[in-house]
């Protein structure tokens, strides 16, 4: 059994991203709430047989802050907590590379299709 972890990107303020430039925004990283992390250990650590997926480190790879763009400017989540079409593409390439999910033949098996 695979558990996922809840995701949030901390708050998001649309205006204020409106404002910067392309660069500035790429370089964004909102703070995630401590409540959240918490949450996130406290389901891991309650689990005995089943393994956990941070979805946070996922998309943030960061412990502590969440940047809101792709590497390539698509903006991940318009609110911090529901991911936009980019955000949901992004978060599917992430989960095909994790090892849990892909079966011994090395094909991705999510979703009840499977793909190479």
């Amino acid at each position: 059994m695979v558990v996922f972890g809840t995701k949030t990107f901390g708050e998001v303020d649309l205006r204020e991203l409106i404002r910067m430039k392309s660069q500035e925004r790429l370089r964004y990283r909102s703070k995630l709430p401590e409540e959240h992390l918490a949450i996130n250990r406290a389901i891991e650590a309650s689990l005995r047989d089943a393994e956990f997926i941070d979805v946070n480190d996922l998309l943030c790879r960061s412990e502590t802050s969440c940047g809101l763009f792709t590497e390539d400017g698509k903006l991940l989540s318009y609110d911090g907590s529901h991911l936009t079409i980019h955000g949901a593409r992004y978060l599917g390439e992430r989960l095909a590379s994790v090892r849990t999910l892909r079966d011994p033949t090395g094909v991705v098996t999510m979703g009840g299709g499977s793909r190479q």
